[in-house]
This record gives structure tokens, C-alpha cells and sequence, in this order.
């Protein structure tokens, strides 16, 4: 399967099995329209793993129309090195939309792109970056 010939369902429910549960808690650190949260059970401080989101809620502009809403999750997920280096592998995942919009087209919106991070057929594009 590929990107370019890629099915992704509508309506439907998605929902996580099996696993093991990781708890990431409040970090404690005060930024206006954010929150930071990290696993606390990650025994070294190095690699310990961490959620930020961000929240930009929509304003009102000089012609009288809205900004876009734009809400960040930025998880972060450091590893260090064989030459001992810390390196910080990073997923954001983001929603930029009109205040306007109805709730099912965010709810849409939310639903293919979280099937776009584990649909098969964009199995290559993640792994090695294929565009077919």
C-alpha cells in the first residue's frame, strides 16, 4: 500500500489496546496558554520523556473577523548517544482551525490524522520517507 493510493475510514471509532499504561505528570512550570508533562517513573532525568502543549485561541482582528485556533502537542523523547550525546527525537502533532468550523470537522480532522500515524499505508512515508 502507499500514500498515493492510501484509505482512511470516517466515522469510525478509534481506540488503543494491549500496551502497557505511562503516566505523564503536571512538571510544575508556569507558561502563559502551556502545559508541560514528563514521565516521572523515566529514572534518568536525561531521557526522561515529556509532553508540551500549547494553546492559541482564536482573537478578534481589526476587519472584525477571527483568527484561526491552533492547538500544539510537541512530544519529546531523548536518547543518548554511543558517543554519549543527547539527542531529542520529536513528534508535534498540531490543529490549526477556523473558530468557526463546526465539531465534527475538528473531530474528522483529529481522527485522520491519528490514523495517519498508524494507517499501513503510510508505514514507508514514516519509516523511510517514501512519497509513493
Amino acid at each position: 500500500m502507499s500514500l498515493k493510493s492510501m484509505t482512511i475510514k470516517t466515522g469510525g471509532t478509534l481506540s488503543v489496546t494491549g500496551g502497557t499504561d505511562v503516566t505523564f505528570a503536571d512538571v510544575g512550570t508556569t507558561t502563559p496558554n502551556a502545559l508541560t508533562t514528563q514521565v516521572n517513573s523515566d529514572a534518568d532525568y536525561r531521557t526522561r520523556r515529556k509532553i508540551a502543549y500549547k494553546v492559541r485561541n482564536a482573537t478578534i482582528q481589526a476587519d472584525g473577523s477571527y483568527s484561526k485556533v491552533k492547538r500544539t502537542a510537541t512530544i519529546t523523547s531523548p536518547f543518548i548517544l554511543a558517543n554519549g550525546a543527547t539527542t531529542f527525537n520529536v513528534m508535534r502533532i498540531e490543529l490549526d482551525i477556523h473558530p468557526e468550523a463546526e465539531a465534527t470537522l475538528r473531530a474528522n480532522l483529529l481522527a485522520f490524522g491519528a490514523q495517519l500515524l498508524f494507517d499501513t499505508d503510510a508505514t514507508d512515508f514514516w519509516s523511510v520517507g517514501s512519497l509513493t
